[in-house]
C-alpha cells in the first residue's frame, strides 16, 4: 500500500529539528481531554 507524508530521521542526542515549544500546545491539549474524561457514568468531570 502506499502512504505519503514526511520522515523524520534523527538521533535523539544530538536532538530534533523541531522548533522550541512545539510540543507545548499537544500536551497542554492532552490534558485537557484527561480532565474532562469520565471514566464511570456517575463521574461528573
Amino acid at each position: 500500500r502506499e502512504v505519503e507524508g514526511d520522515l523524520v530521521l534523527g538521533d535523539i542526542g544530538y536532538g530534533m529539528p523541531f522548533r522550541a515549544g512545539s510540543f507545548d500546545g499537544a500536551i497542554s491539549i492532552s490534558a485537557l481531554q484527561w480532565l474532562c474524561q469520565a471514566d464511570k457514568s456517575y463521574h461528573n468531570p
